[in-house]
């Protein structure tokens, strides 16, 4: 790991100063499968199917609250191991509450009056634009009525701003991951191929590579196809000339790197073509 453990203190540490400075006494940090960069960044906890919340106080080691199916991967991967099962942070898009046998629940309120000690506190709250309402309100209901509830999400934002000399090594290595995917599919021979098998060309590489996850690869071809802003790849088949649109973002320990370029598949550009692309240079160089 390019992040270690020392380093998640260190990021503990200046959470709780801006506690301190904000007169906040917890910090309630949200994340879930798709929106897991704020519980990545305090954690290194990244649920599948289930949500997960970092509970940060004062004067404790963090309390990582989970769903069973994920408990596992929270004791492997989570550098805080005071880890507690919680019903709340089930899967959100099933109905039904999953009836686990010989799994010993605590609840968001017994966990909360623990750290609270039945106090007056004011508490920060990171992943207010990520989590559904019902997890909120069961927030908001396990919290009573002694605390104050205030948005956390620029704190954390702002953390996550400044990157260490790790989070810029990772970085790097990201980058390196997408270059190998993407120049894959450019160096490939690709007409004759679906924008799937195209695409696929990419992903694989990028694993080789080690990417830990493929964010998003949109891979369009032919004037239909690219005329739009983003678009999945499909079983269009790439016919010799099309002009090709390829987003590719990929994963590497918590940090995303994205390229994204238009090429002409199996020749060189036509003058129409190369007009085309010189106008996307110029503007990206007027913008940035």
């Amino acid at each position: 790991m390019i992040i270690k453990k020392e380093e998640y203190h260190v990021r503990l540490q200046k959470l709780q100063e801006r506690m301190r400075k904000d007169s906040v006494d917890m910090f309630i940090i949200y994340g879930d499968e798709f929106r897991r960069e704020n519980l990545r960044y305090m954690a290194n906890y990244w649920p599948i199917f289930e949500r997960g919340i970092l509970l940060v106080s004062l004067n404790k080691d963090p309390i990582l609250l989970v769903s069973p199916e994920s408990e596992h991967i929270a004791r492997y991967d989570s550098v805080w191991q005071d880890i507690r099962l919680i019903r709340d942070v089930g899967m959100a898009y099933v109905p039904e509450e999953v009836d686990f046998t010989n799994v010993e629940f605590t609840t968001m309120s017994d966990v909360y009056h623990e750290v609270m000690q039945d106090k007056k506190v004011r508490v920060y709250v990171a992943g207010l634009d990520a989590m559904c309402k019902d997890l909120y309100d069961r927030i908001v209901a396990a919290l009573g009525d002694k605390a104050e509830i205030i948005n956390g999400d620029p704190v954390l934002y702002d953390m996550r701003r400044v990157k260490s000399p790790s989070e810029v090594e990772a970085l790097k290595k990201a980058w390196a991951i997408c270059d190998i995917g993407y120049k894959a599919v450019l160096d490939a021979d690709i007409v004759g191929l679906t924008e799937i098998q195209a695409a696929a060309i990419a992903e694989k590489a990028a694993r080789d590579a080690g990417a830990e996850a493929i964010i998003f690869s949109l891979f369009t071809a032919g004037e239909k196809r690219t005329n739009i802003v983003v678009g999945r790849a499909s079983e269009n088949v790439i016919k010799r000339g099309d002009m090709i649109m390829f987003a590719f973002a990929v994963q590497y320990q918590g940090y995303i790197a994205t390229n994204q370029w238009p090429y002409v598949a199996g020749q060189e550009p036509t003058k129409e073509q190369m007009k085309l692309l010189r106008s996307l240079v110029e503007a990206e160089d007027i913008g940035v």
